[in-house]
Formats: structure tokens, sequence, C-alpha cells
């Protein structure tokens, strides 16, 4: 059941992610919130950065349990000195690191149920995590992705309803 949950949860975030390139105020709301608004860095870094600490913090001693209080201390004034020296595209790596989190999760969700739309599923997160380790590496090639389908009408449609198929794809298995 939880397996089931998270697909169709992942295919209403592929859904919206396509509906949102359709509509040129809400592409348009987005883009500015990432690229030109204070909150944004705060609130997706931080987001991220809370939920990565709280990871780390719980590490079993597989995981290096024995050193999370120095791993703890050490990604803390990672994230924190990442404020103040980093601060350009920090809202791009924020969202990167959230996307990352939230695969994690929604691998594990459904790693022993056999599901029909298991493989088709785990592509969608493998290229969400491909995609998140190359835009938070470098995060002005989102803006420039970014950029290039705000210009481009049809590039714009077409990435749209390639979400939106597959999120309703997703949706359905789920369902």
């Amino acid at each position: 059941m939880q397996a089931n949950f998270t697909i169709f949860f992942i295919g209403l975030l592929f859904a919206v992610s396509g509906a949102i390139l359709f509509y040129q105020k809400a592409f348009e709301a987005v883009y500015n919130w990432i690229f030109f608004s204070k909150s944004s860095p705060i609130v997706l870094m931080g987001g991220s950065g809370i939920w990565f600490l709280y990871n780390v913090a719980t590490l079993s001693e597989a995981d290096f349990g024995n050193y999370s209080k120095v791993l703890f201390v050490f990604f803390f004034v990672l994230i924190f000195l990442s404020f103040f020296r980093m601060h350009e595209f920090l809202a791009v790596r924020g969202l990167a690191i959230l996307l990352l989190l939230m695969s994690n999760i929604a691998l594990n969700n459904v790693r022993f149920d056999p599901i029909a739309g298991k493989a088709f599923f785990a592509s969608a997160i493998y290229a969400v995590i491909l995609l998140s380790m190359l835009f938070g590496s470098l995060p002005y090639l989102f803006k420039y992705v970014l950029d290039r389908l705000s210009g481009n009408v049809s590039l714009k449609f077409v990435t749209g309803s390639i979400l939106i198929l597959y999120g309703a794809l997703l949706i359905w298995i789920a369902c």
C-alpha cells in the first residue's frame, strides 16, 4: 500500500510539473521564485539541509554512526557557510538535494513490493537522480535549460506533455 501511494505521489508531482510548463504565469512565478527571490535559498537549502542533517544524526553504526556527531558538525558548518560564501544558485542546489532525498525515500518504499510498473517507476526516479546531480553540480545549466524552455513554445509543449503523460501513467500504475 505504501508503494502504491509513493508511485501515485511521484506521478502527481510529474503531472503538476508538466502542467506548470503549460501555464506561462505559473512557469514565470516558479522561475522568478527560484532565481530571484530572497526566500527561495532559505526554504530550499534550509529545508533540505535540515532533512540531510536529520539523516546524518540518525545514522546506524554500520553507516558511520560512530562518527555521526563529527559528521553532523561538519555538514552543519558546511550548510551554514554556504548561505554566505556560495549564495549564487543556492536555491538550485537546495532543490537538487531535496530531490535526491525524496528519490531515496521513493526507491526505498518500492524496493521489495511486487508491482507491475516497478521498473518504469524506478527509471523515472533514476532520471530525477541523474538530473539532480547534474543541475546540483552545474546550477547555471538549470537556468539555461529553463531559459530555453521559456523561449521555445513547442519545446515547452513537448516537455510538458511528456511529463504529464508520464505522471498519468504512474498514477494509473498506482491505482
